[in-house]
This record gives C-alpha cells, structure tokens and sequence, in this order.
C-alpha cells in the first residue's frame, strides 16, 4: 500500500476513534495496516473490548454484524460492503422459520457464520468448538451424556435475544449501522 495512503488511513482511524479489524484471509497490505487480525468471532470480541466509536470490519458482512452484536454502542461499518459468505447465505431467517414450522419446540442452534437474521430466529449460536456442548445444552436436551467438558451458557458471547423484536432489544435486527 502506497505510505501516502496509509497515513491517510492512520490519520482518520485516529481522528474518528476506529479501530481496524482483517480477517485472516485478507490480503497482506491489509493486514499490515489493521489493528488486530484473526477469525471471525475472535475480531469480533476484540470489537467489543476495545468500544471503538467506529470499528472498520475486513471480512464479510456476517463478520461485520456479529461485530456489531458484541458492540452495539460502536457503529460498525464493513470495509467492502457487498463482501458476503456462501455458508451464510446457504440459509435465510424464512427457512429457519419453516424448520421452527416442521419441528415446533425444537431448539434450533445455528453456526456463527449466519446472518443476523438467522441468528434472530434461533435459540441459540455455537462455535465449531462449542457445537455438542450448546446443542446438549439445549431445552429438551440431556446433558450427561456430553462427551465433550462443559459449557458454560453465552460462550460464543452471542445472545441471540439481543437481536430480535420486543423487550429486552439491545439493537435493530439490521445489525451493520
């Protein structure tokens, strides 16, 4: 990246109080001149310790708006808006509504790479390394038999009550302002 562009990018993250986050994938220039690099979820707790005012996502949308679930007071803008994931447009808030429909009073867990809409229509999100633990934990659901240590509730640091309608919101189920 050109010095003058990124003393540009210095300059204004310090005069609006951003801070940078890359995802792993990004390219190399991209990665030099962010704050932190990482997953997906880990940027995103970062987002959430460090309150920024502004916190600037390079990654893909849902990245962008699991950032502004941990951090609902920063406004969270992605670095290249139409930047999406296959795995999360793979499923949309309807067809989890008609799954809710076949199924009535069954849990549904869906994977952290889902939209905000997704997570909204479901009880609970895990973690590639967390997923038996939540779905054991899960109403309905017997915990003895986990195989894999405890988990302890709001591990992924996703409440998905914080995304949908009603009492209690914590923010407009448009995450990404």
């Amino acid at each position: 990246m050109p010095a003058g562009i990124t003393e540009e990018i210095r300059r204004l993250k310090n005069d609006r109080g951003a801070i940078i986050l890359a995802h792993s994938y990004q390219p190399g220039p991209v990665q030099d001149i962010a704050d932190h690099v990482g997953d997906s979820l880990e940027l995103s707790r970062i987002a959430a310790e460090e309150a920024a005012d502004l916190v600037v996502f390079c990654g893909v949308r849902f990245m962008a708006e699991t950032a502004k679930l941990l951090s609902p007071e920063s406004t969270v803008v992605l670095a290249a808006p139409d930047a999406s994931c296959s795995l999360a447009a793979s499923m949309t808030a309807g067809d989890v509504v008609s799954l809710k429909e076949q199924h009535p009073g069954v849990p549904v867990v869906v994977y952290v790479n889902s939209t905000v809409e997704v997570k909204a229509e479901a009880w609970a999100c895990c973690t590639s390394a967390n997923s038996i633990q939540v779905a054991k934990a899960a109403p309905g659901m017997r915990s003895s038999s986990a195989r894999t240590g405890t988990w302890e509730p709001g591990y992924s640091g996703i409440s998905t009550r914080r995304c949908t309608s009603g009492p209690g919101v914590a923010m407009p189920t448009a995450a990404v302002t």
